[in-house]
């Protein structure tokens, strides 16, 4: 279906001429603005690159003192500081590096941390992890994943050096995952660990049946308790290439309709999973670059081309990043124009997302309907995330395919994941139930 829309200009617009993108916007912490980076140059001022800027809802603003030649692939918050990563020096040669906004309010390189370019971040438990295409982290050998405690970097993934890039990072069930057009360098890539990969005891395992080299991913995303992985690529040992998978109980899954190539930024909002990219169908539906999934229906949100500067159509990182932010969706990257109206590389979508489309059940009740469990498949043990609201004489079970029940505790005093001991049970499917006295849930797992 397609959905009657505009996109509105964001402050004055980006653009000088057609070189210029959007690579990346990120809410603050403090929820006051959107921090856009990238390859810019703000009107008025077309001889300055500006790396980082702010959009308060008015107007665009400099972040920092803008440097000559600056291009920045990744800006965000945390502790109360502004770091991002890029092309901050003009000289020949100049490394890429990670940047902190100083008190002065200029960017200076944060010491010993990334030789390198960080494409995304994720604040997980406490602590930044960063993707992207990673030499040295800390002064140690680094590739595709960085963590980061506001004081130190150091190498997240501590195997053989893997190649390429890691465009996207999430935490999925407690682990990390990364994913982007990379590849394993130990010979396991002939066995499907490329492109999205998970982390565990800092080393790679593949994401259910793995991914040949071949294709690559943008963008991560967990909704509706599935990880969601945006891009373009078979799984390994398959022909068939898909623009969005998903990720549950260990295996890789499809939907019954996608786009038709690359989606390149996806984002979970209000029961939908929005998605950018350079297509411009879905199934048998026109639709330009930017989409809205509910789980069954597709919503088409660009009915107009969309063209850069020069009047061509925008076919290849058109949409390089999307956000949501007071309940708009905001796009970011090359395009000049959508239709005939002249944005210049960032847009908002005129319409409160949770009025045009309202969900049926509060988040509350959808929290009291959750159960998840991980790591799935499992080898030893069993952690089950219990619904809000679990009382301490709730039920858990397992039983198989038959209908035999193995397994049976009370939750007890609910503090976080319950951890039941699955180690004696036979490799095959099974069944989790939650029983309350209002409700039944049921999920299944994998056993190793």
């Amino acid at each position: 279906q397609c959905f009657s829309q505009m996109w509105l200009p964001v402050g004055q617009g980006i653009g000088c001429n057609n070189a210029e993108r959007v690579h990346d916007i990120n809410v603050s912490t403090d929820n006051s603005k959107i921090l856009i980076s990238g390859l810019m140059i703000q009107n008025g001022l077309c001889d300055t690159m500006l790396a980082v800027l702010s959009y308060n809802g008015i107007q665009l603003q400099e972040v920092a003192e803008p440097l000559i030649g600056a291009e920045s692939t990744l800006a965000f918050d945390y502790q109360n500081k502004t770091y991002a990563s890029g092309y901050f020096v003009s000289q020949p040669g100049a490394d890429l590096r990670f940047n902190v906004k100083t008190e002065e309010g200029i960017w200076d390189t944060v010491p010993n941390s990334i030789e390198g370019s960080c494409h995304d971040y994720l604040i997980h438990n406490g602590m930044v992890y960063l993707s992207g295409w990673l030499e040295h982290c800390g002064g140690l050998p680094c590739s595709l994943v960085a963590s980061f405690d506001g004081e130190q970097v150091l190498p997240y993934y501590t195997g053989p050096d893997a190649s390429g890039f890691g465009y996207a990072v999430e935490a999925y069930q407690d682990t990390i995952f990364v994913a982007g057009t990379c590849s394993a360098t130990d010979g396991s890539q002939h066995e499907g660990f490329n492109n999205c990969l998970k982390i565990v005891d800092g080393q790679l395992q593949k994401v259910g049946q793995g991914f040949p080299l071949s294709g690559g991913f943008f963008d991560l995303e967990v909704h509706d308790d599935k990880l969601y992985m945006s891009g373009w690529a078979p799984t390994f040992g398959n022909s068939e290439w898909h623009t969005i998978y998903y990720y549950e109980h260990g295996q890789l899954h499809t939907l019954p309709t996608e786009p038709d190539s690359r989606v390149k930024a996806i984002k979970s909002y209000n029961g939908g999973l929005y998605v950018a990219g350079d297509f411009s169908n879905i199934g048998n539906m026109p639709c330009n670059n930017v989409a809205r999934w509910d789980g069954q229906t597709w919503t088409c949100l660009s009915n107009d081309m969309f063209y850069y500067q020069d009047g061509v159509n925008c076919v290849v990182n058109c949409i390089n990043d999307i956000e949501i932010w007071n309940d708009t969706l905001y796009i970011g990257g090359r395009f000049h124009t959508i239709g005939a109206d002249t944005l210049k590389r960032i847009a908002k979508l005129d319409m409160a997302l949770s009025e045009a489309f309202p969900v049926s059940i509060t988040e509350q009740q959808r929290q009291e309907l959750k159960l998840i469990v991980y790591p799935n498949p499992a080898k030893h043990e069993l952690n089950i995330v219990l619904p809000l609201g679990a009382d301490a004489k709730d039920r858990i079970t397992i039983y198989d395919l038959h209908g035999r029940l193995l397994q049976e505790q009370t939750t007890g005093k609910y503090g976080g994941p319950l951890v039941m001991d699955v180690e004696s049970l036979s490799a095959g499917v099974y069944f989790i139930k939650y029983t309350s006295n209002d409700k039944l849930l049921t999920k299944s797992f994998v056993k190793e």
